[in-house]
């Protein structure tokens, strides 16, 4: 299950669950293994996989988005 922060802003997602806590794995953390479905939202969307972070960036890696989308860059406040 996804989780968000107070802003409404997708963090991570439950890895592991107990009776009184939950653990959470991060968007940025490295595992290979961590993916979450997501969606470029624009004039037509295009769907793919958050698959890592980009430490030198900053930014979020997505992979899996068709070759012919037409992505455009956007700047987030």
């Amino acid at each position: 299950m996804g989780v968000i922060d107070s802003k409404g802003g997708l963090i991570g997602k439950v890895k592991t669950v107990s009776e009184f806590s939950s653990r959470i794995q991060l968007l940025s953390d490295n595992d290979r293994t961590n993916r979450v479905s997501a969606m470029i939202s624009q004039d037509q969307p295009e769907y793919g996989f958050i698959e890592g972070y980009d430490e030198d960036t900053g930014l979020l890696i997505m992979r899996k988005i068709d070759l012919e989308a037409e992505i455009k860059r956007m700047l987030w406040l």
